[in-house]
């Protein structure tokens, strides 16, 4: 991939410290997003979704967790070899992120407007009176009714769609040109995920920044993003432009869970599941790790992992049998 994306990850590798040895938790994870682009990052609970977006903002644990290798590059700038000084720049102007949990990423006992304009005086160096107004400003980008008001307000006083929109005006103080939304959805109602979503959608198309997506909800990435990055035990296995990945999956896993979303068009019934779970990788492990769980697994998958390669122009995918999946020629689990 080349240099001049504005965010970029390459083969990030990390290991997370444990009694049995480290485990894997990240094998070469690479992708990109641009200005004004919308990145998916899709995949199951524990597939290194939202450990690849702690590494980005530096904010992971060590220990356990080590960077075993790869690079985060931000206009060219590896980001991992930056002093902690040069990466607190970045961080909030260059790349802001927007948690999964608002009720954790706010204070309860503070109200929700000087939460918002903190970032405003410590980095910016706003008086208390510009950062309140900047501040009933990003609540009011956040499509905060009455701002004003509810700037004196407590966390508590707000709905769970209100305090993520109340997060989302915070990771927007200062301006960032990449935004990270790391399940914004999560325990929201359905219509409220949907306000969320075209409220991030509208803020990215307004200021031109791109923004990284990370969800488990297929209906999420097909409304707001263009292309998406399907994970699976750490790495990418499959990544394209989203009307292509979900029209014609060119890997087993992205097929299957495909498969297990209810759709108007197919009978009603028992829907489709994957069995078994993600393995925990430790040491050097041979062969495709989801071949355990794959219908198509033959001898080349547990003999060598698939590496990402392209079936289609800008379809890419790790599977030993990516072309005859993405032609239908062998059908994935169904």
């Amino acid at each position: 991939m080349p240099t001049e994306h504005l965010l970029q990850v390459d083969d990030l590798r990390v290991d997370f410290d444990g009694e049995g040895g480290p485990a894997r938790v990240l094998r070469g994870v690479s992708w990109h997003v641009d200005r004004g682009e919308t990145l998916a990052i899709l995949g199951e609970s524990g597939s290194g979704k939202s450990v690849t977006a702690q590494v980005i903002m530096g904010i992971l644990a060590s220990p356990p967790a080590r960077i075993a290798g790869g690079a985060v590059r931000w206009e060219g700038r590896d980001l991992l070899t930056l002093p902690e000084a040069a990466r607190r720049e970045v961080r909030g102007e260059g790349i802001g992120m927007v948690f999964q949990d608002s009720l954790s990423a706010l204070n309860p006992v503070l109200k929700v407007g000087p939460q918002v304009g903190e970032t405003l005086r410590t980095r910016l160096g706003l008086s208390r009176r510009e950062a309140r107004t900047r501040a009933i400003e990003l609540m009011r980008q956040a499509r905060i009714p009455d701002p004003e008001r509810r700037f004196g307000q407590y966390p508590h006083q707000f709905s769970g769609g209100m305090r993520q929109r109340v997060v989302i005006a915070m990771a927007l103080a200062l301006s960032p040109q990449v935004l990270i939304a790391d399940e914004p959805t999560t325990a929201l109602d359905a219509t409220v995920q949907v306000q969320i979503l075209r409220l991030l959608q509208a803020l990215q198309q307004e200021s031109g920044m791109g923004l990284v997506l990370i969800t488990h909800d297929f209906g999420a990435v097909a409304s707001i993003a263009d292309r998406v990055a399907v994970m699976y035990a750490g790495r990418v296995v499959e990544t394209g432009a989203v009307r292509d990945v979900f029209r014609r999956p060119a890997h087993p896993y992205t097929k299957a869970l495909l498969d297990a979303v209810p759709r108007a068009d197919r009978r009603a019934g028992r829907l489709a599941a994957l069995p078994g779970q993600p393995p925990v990788l430790r040491g050097d492990s041979a062969g495709c790790p989801f071949r355990f769980r794959c219908s198509l697994a033959h001898d080349a998958c547990d003999e060598r992992e698939p590496v990402l390669s392209e079936h289609e122009r800008g379809h890419w995918s790790a599977c030993h049998l990516g072309k005859d999946v993405i032609s239908g020629a062998l059908p994935a689990r169904s």
